[in-house]
């Protein structure tokens, strides 16, 4: 056999190699930038989710210290009618 046929032969094979390692790659990175994609996603919704209840959790707090103060206030009223 001629030298230069197996040379090209291996360098064949070797770039095949090459081009298949890359592929690899190639489907890894497709796939880790789909799960930070869908994480992402997951993320927003969580975060809209959380938002919404710490408003209607605010809301409630203070509709709460609204009606402390008001108590606080007739009950000061009455302890100075009392005095």
């Amino acid at each position: 056999m001629d030298e230069d046929a197996l040379d090209g032969g291996f360098e064949a094979t070797e770039g095949a190699d090459e081009r298949h390692i890359l592929h690899n790659w190639a489907f890894a990175a497709a796939i880790i930038l789909s799960l930070a994609t869908l994480l992402s996603a997951w993320a927003g919704y969580q975060a809209t989710r959380w938002s919404s209840e710490y408003s209607l959790q605010t809301r409630s707090a203070t509709v709460a210290r609204i009606e402390a103060v008001a108590s606080a206030d007739t009950a000061n009223r009455q302890l100075t009618t009392d005095i």
